[in-house]
């Protein structure tokens, strides 16, 4: 290096960074642009790795990290609008088009979609995203072990986003007056949904959701009974996850089969055997009514949760410590109604116009950054 600081490790994790700026490098390609020795250069790639300075995309290539874009926004200058906005006027200049710079608050796969649809058809694009990581709710799903390529869907989202040139930032929140400061020609949102209580759990403490377990803000034990009024992947692998530490769980259904929709992923076969092996309890044709505490008993402060056998009208009571819910979801659209009516174009996709499965959420995000 001919610029050195006079502190070499600095100056060497400065030049893999530098290397990584051009775009994705294995360590390989790494060793050939910083002429440093493989095993320091591995050292140190995951090194910054591990600071969230570098990342990976989905074929293992180093790639600028999350920290970085949150490092420019600390620095309180949007780096992105002082750059574009001479472009931006020359391109209208030049053309006699418009040339606008779009934002986006959302990362999940709707986001990351609008995003790369967006920015590849010539848009300037920035993602607002409040979590310190990208994905929304699919990295809650692929915590499961069973659903662990689920997570290929977000993966291969971020690595086009990062190849199209969006400048994402994680751990930003997005509300009225910082979307306002940005001058955007037009607002995406991609907010995604909040778990719903329903009215029959009042408001007992353990009747939770299926987001509070995957996430970690609840950690239930023992006797847990799963209300699954979905009919696809939340109840059962939730079931298996909670199985696998050791509870008894049984999964009740309206419907007249647990996971119906299971069938689409070709996955009925598989979760049937997974349940048999693992002990899972399958009860269909049920409708919650009422979640009561209990005291005393096999379960202290667990719930006894009656339920009515539609067929026939019955009543049938399941005395349980925990009650995990998977139910449809409300859409977390404050951000929507605050700006709607507003002189900003604004657009909505995915959960938080209406929750949905992934799929949806990615046709609605093409559509519409298509559209602008």
């Amino acid at each position: 290096m001919n610029d050195t600081s006079g502190v070499g490790v600095l100056d060497k994790a400065v030049s893999v960074l530098a290397a990584v700026e051009s775009g994705p490098a294995t360590l390989a390609q790494l060793v050939a642009a910083t002429g440093l020795a493989r095993p320091t250069a591995h050292r140190l790639a995951v090194a910054l790795e591990h600071h969230r300075l570098l990342a990976r995309d989905v074929q293992g290539r180093f790639i600028l990290g999350p920290r970085i874009a949150e490092l420019a926004s600390a620095a309180g200058e949007d780096r992105l609008l002082a750059v574009a906005q001479p472009v931006l006027t020359q391109l209208r200049d030049a053309t006699g088009e418009s040339a606008q710079l779009y934002r986006l608050a959302g990362g999940g796969p709707g986001g990351l979609q609008a995003a790369v649809t967006a920015a590849e058809r010539g848009h300037r694009v920035v993602l607002f995203e409040r979590h310190d990581r990208l994905g929304g709710q699919v990295q809650v799903a692929a915590t499961v072990p069973s659903r662990a390529e689920f997570l290929d869907i977000a993966r291969n989202l971020i690595v086009n986003a990062r190849r199209a040139g969006v400048d994402i930032r994680t751990g930003t929140e997005a509300d009225p007056d910082s979307i306002r400061a940005e001058r955007p020609d037009a607002v995406i949102l991609a907010t995604g949904a909040r778990p719903s209580r329903p009215l029959w759990a009042g408001d007992h403490p353990r009747v939770v959701d299926v987001r509070d377990v995957l996430e970690g803000r609840v950690s239930p034990e023992g006797a847990v009974v799963i209300v699954d009024e979905l009919g696809f992947h939340q109840a059962t692998s939730t079931a298996e996850f909670l199985a696998d530490r050791g509870c008894q769980v049984e999964i009740v259904t309206n419907g007249m089969v647990v996971g119906q929709d299971l069938g689409i992923t070709l996955d009925m076969e598989t979760w049937n055997i997974k349940a048999h092996a693992k002990g899972i309890a399958q009860s269909v044709d049920l409708v919650p009514m009422a979640a009561e505490a209990m005291e005393g008993g096999s379960h202290p402060g667990g719930v006894s949760l009656t339920l009515q056998h539609h067929p026939t009208g019955t009543d049938q009571q399941r005395r349980c410590d925990w009650v995990v819910c998977s139910v449809q979801q409300q859409p977390e659209d404050g951000l929507w109604s605050e700006l709607r009516g507003s002189a900003l174009a604004v657009y909505r996709v995915g959960d938080c116009l209406a929750p949905r499965r992934a799929h949806a959420a990615v046709i609605e995000g093409h559509r519409v950054a298509v559209a602008l």
